[in-house]
């Protein structure tokens, strides 16, 4: 299978995953800082698309543990024993690994042997979980894949002629090599997650955020790249939650967590820091790039509908914004991001503040 194309990318929201048959849902691109004046759509991969689309119902289920005929049929004569040899064999090689990647990776590798395909795709939309490994062509075959009722997502392969009844065949027994190691992967995903996730907003957490700060601070210096920090806090959080309850409370930083991750990049590092604050990174940004984004931010916030009495509504944040100076370091880089901030507040809060490097440097 060709390496050419390689993409692992989580899906954001239903309208990621909506799509009617053979017309793909478009996917969203942001443009680096410097032109963050607006994000665009960006052409849909329609191959990619169509092959990763929630299969249809009427799609064939594998699933190993709840009398699959490829495995009912195993004892019966002609190519059924040799294919389940296969099978485990291959389960044996899955087993190898836990990364999600990899293990598509290595079932693709092993299947090609006798498959010949140019991409494999797999979605788990529940998961919000999207791979597409190789250049996706127009012959396709799909499978829902199911362990003992419990499904884990869908797998298809693609190429430029049509699968044969044979290849079919084969394809279903080896199918039920892959999905326990799947369903290991994925959990040992989730468990993954869940120690680097913020589980209210489902953000970055905080030892994410600082491991990113320290990582992406030397490789601004190593490549002479420029490297900003935005540090929001959510306006008068304390009085929402007096009057509204801590379950509004939690409710509004959902909400404004969707708002800022709806801006940003995918390369660039959003987490919630603590409390009502959250902390953006941005590589390869400098001032401008960082403050464009930081007015879109306080605006998105702003127009953000998040329920309740008309009050309730008028959810705000202020924000700092810092970028990387020549005597910076990850420390120094995060104090004048959150004096800017403190700035923002004082001068009235539902705004941005940039913070220079150097005594009292601000504006």
């Amino acid at each position: 299978m060709t390496e050419s194309r390689r993409q692992w990318a989580g899906v954001r929201g239903a309208a990621a995953l909506d799509s009617v048959a053979g017309q793909p849902a478009p996917a969203l691109r942001k443009t680096k800082h410097e032109g963050y004046a607006q994000g665009v759509r960006a052409p849909a991969r329609l191959m990619a698309d169509a092959l990763l689309k929630d299969t249809p119902p009427t799609a064939k289920v594998i699933d190993p543990g709840g009398g699959h005929p490829a495995v009912a049929e195993a004892g019966g004569g002609g190519t059924a024993p040799r294919h389940l040899a296969r099978a485990l064999q291959i389960a044996t090689v899955l087993q190898t690994s836990l990364e999600l990647e990899k293990v598509i990776e290595l079932f693709s590798r092993e299947v090609a042997e006798t498959i010949p395909h140019s991409s494999i795709a797999y979605r788990n939309s529940a998961r919000q979980l999207q791979l597409t490994l190789g250049e996706p062509a127009a012959c396709q075959v799909s499978y829902r894949l199911v362990v003992a009722g419990q499904p884990v997502g869908q797998l298809g392969l693609s190429r430029e002629r049509a699968f044969t009844e044979a290849e079919t065949q084969e394809l279903e027994y080896l199918l039920c090599s892959l999905v326990y190691p799947l369903l290991n992967a994925l959990k040992y995903r989730e468990a993954v997650d869940s120690a680097l996730t913020d589980a209210l907003t489902g953000l970055a957490n905080r030892k994410v955020f600082e491991t990113a700060l320290e990582r992406e601070v030397k490789l601004a210096r190593r490549h002479g790249t420029p490297l900003s920090l935005i540090v929001v806090d959510i306006d008068d959080f304390k009085t929402i939650n007096d009057r509204f309850g801590h379950s509004q409370g939690d409710a509004v930083l959902r909400t404004v967590a969707r708002a800022l991750a709806d801006c940003v990049r995918d390369t660039d590092v959003l987490a919630r820091f603590g409390g009502e604050e959250f902390v953006l990174l941005l590589n390869n940004t400098g001032r401008e790039g960082a403050c464009r984004l930081a007015e879109r931010l306080r605006s998105s916030v702003a127009h953000t509908v998040t329920g309740g009495d008309p009050e309730f509504l008028e959810v705000t944040v202020s924000l700092g914004v810092a970028s990387l100076a020549a005597d910076d370091g990850p420390h120094s880089l995060f104090e004048r991001a959150d004096q800017a901030l403190y700035r923002a507040k004082a001068e009235g809060k539902n705004r941005f503040c940039f913070q220079e490097a150097g005594p009292g440097g601000s504006d």
